[in-house]
């Protein structure tokens, strides 16, 4: 049976007493437990059963636990933390894996997986491609079900010079009335700036601060490796639409309010083929769903595809394309529209944009 590898590592320390089980764990001072990170060697946490493509193929897989946290793979000393990374994708190796993926912020890791590829003796991927077919797939899904029309809108891409945010920028452009880039370099913004006005002749414009870009349009996708909150859920406008790829996300809800107006979906989040499927090990999602860079790494598997495939800047429409037209004829779907990690009911969809749809076009 084919055998695939991932990389994870905890999000937020609530996510971290939920997957072991250990309520108390966030009552212990941060910085404790951070050392205690630092200190604690990477491990196989669950072996991932049940994914069967609808073609016939299985494989199985390997969660390989990487014990630090977003913060402490920014912050921290990046020879110790590549170092750490490096001897987590080993364990891949010894378990037999062909293909190994690299989760969340190890993704950032060694040159975005070029230099963790030249380490290890199996294939490696970030899953970047088939991230950014799924938030753009799911985004236009939302919209659809709410009766929303991308057509003519207003669109923010924030991140928009990472490969997520600028890919996602181009695939949404043609659908535009406007659209606003936000990321950290104005100068970085600028050709694709130029390049989507002149290939589609709509309004661009760039924004350096992130919360006034979402606030500013009506359908928003977020991609960013910044750990913190970018805007809260209070400060949207009525009827807006954020597709929040980032992990963790950019969005953040402090008074956890319900608003029936808005919608913030977790981006790139989708349900692999398979009755039995289990990954046996929590992630910060329901049973039977997993982020689309895991799925990507299924699907080199499933396609017998051992290359390093999405490493570096290795993104482009065409492999978006190639792993979304892979996805579909091996089953993998959508899974339901979530918020904050919480499913939305799909009714709650179909009504929450009555205020979007009433706007002037």
């Amino acid at each position: 049976m084919k055998q695939f590898a991932f990389v994870i590592h905890p999000l937020d320390l609530n996510g971290v007493s939920v997957a072991y089980r250990e309520p108390g764990l966030t009552n212990i001072k941060p910085s404790l437990l951070h050392k205690a990170f630092e200190w604690m060697k990477p491990y196989p946490c669950a072996e991932v059963t049940g994914v069967v493509s609808r073609t016939g193929v299985k494989i199985s897989g390997h969660l390989l636990y990487l014990s630090l946290l977003p913060e402490q793979i920014i912050r921290m000393d990046q020879k110790t933390v590549f170092n750490k990374l490096v001897d987590t994708c080993r364990l891949a190796e010894d378990l037999g894996a062909d293909i190994l993926g690299l989760g969340a912020y190890a993704a950032q890791i060694g040159k975005k997986g070029v230099e963790v590829s030249r380490k290890t003796r199996i294939p490696v991927t970030t899953g970047t491609n088939y991230t950014i077919y799924v938030a753009v797939w799911g985004l236009e899904k939302a919209c659809e079900m709410s009766g929303c029309k991308l057509d003519g809108r207003t669109i923010a891409v924030v991140g928009a010079t990472g490969k997520i945010g600028s890919v996602c920028a181009r695939m949404l452009a043609s659908k535009a009335g406007r659209m606003i880039l936000s990321a950290r370099s104005r100068s970085r913004l600028e050709p694709l700036k130029t390049e989507l006005e002149q290939t589609h002749g709509i309004t661009v414009e760039i924004e350096a601060d992130a919360r006034k870009a979402i606030i500013g349009a009506e359908v928003s996708v977020i991609s960013t490796t910044t750990p913190e909150p970018l805007v809260d859920l209070k400060d949207l406008p009525s009827g807006a639409i954020v597709c929040d790829v980032s992990r963790p996300a950019n969005v953040s809800n402090h008074g956890n309010l319900l608003r029936d107006d808005v919608l913030v979906m977790d981006g790139g989040v989708v349900r692999p083929p398979g009755k039995e499927l289990n990954l046996n090990f929590y992630i910060g999602l329901p049973q039977g769903v997993t982020y689309a860079c895991m799925a990507e790494t299924m699907l080199l598997a499933m396609e017998e595809r051992y290359e390093s495939y999405s490493i570096g800047g290795d993104v482009s429409l065409q492999k978006v394309r190639e792993t979304g037209a892979w996805g579909h004829k091996h089953g993998f779907e959508l899974a339901e529209i979530m918020s904050f990690g919480r499913t939305i009911p799909a009714e709650r969809v179909r009504r929450l944009s009555k205020s979007f749809r009433e706007k002037p076009k």
